[in-house]
């Protein structure tokens, strides 16, 4: 697993609201696979999920945001609750297909397999010669899904 980008100069950030009393605000990333965000209680710590544990909790918050009664035991208002739902549905919309950025090559061919063959991809030819300067050394390959891996 690479080392996490602890200052995550390379990640997009989304502030996650305080949400109650005792949490303050939180910032949610995206890096090799999994959510990581801070912990509400404790800023130091950084806790992790998968993308489908993150989407089914901003599930649950945009149906706490259209309910009076769940959103009173917040702390951060309907406005707060919304903007963040919605920052977090555009941070999963982006890194959906990047899932397989960053890990293991053995997930990353589970992940080739799973896709559709693609025809061309647009501005990637592997016998450019600005991609492979001498054609017998191939540094990249692209898999008829279209993935791209090191050659």
């Amino acid at each position: 697993m690479p080392k996490q980008n602890t200052d995550r100069s390379q990640s997009r950030i989304i502030r996650m609201p305080k949400l109650h009393d005792e949490t303050e605000p939180a910032d949610v990333w995206f890096e090799a696979g999994m959510v990581y965000f801070q912990d509400p209680k404790n800023r130091d710590e950084v806790v992790s999920c998968t993308l489908a544990h993150f989407k089914a909790y901003v599930d649950l918050f945009c149906r706490y945001a259209d309910d009076d009664e769940m959103l009173k035991q917040f702390v951060c208002g309907r406005q707060a609750l919304r903007r963040f739902v919605c920052d977090a549905m555009d941070l999963i919309r982006e890194v959906e297909p990047q899932l397989h950025v960053g890990l293991p090559i053995d997930v990353i061919s589970e992940v080739e397999a799973g896709r559709a063959a693609v025809t061309r991809r647009q501005g990637f030819e592997t016998d450019s010669p600005i991609i492979n300067p001498e054609p017998s050394l191939t540094t990249f390959q692209q898999r008829p899904s279209g993935l791209i891996v090191p050659g």
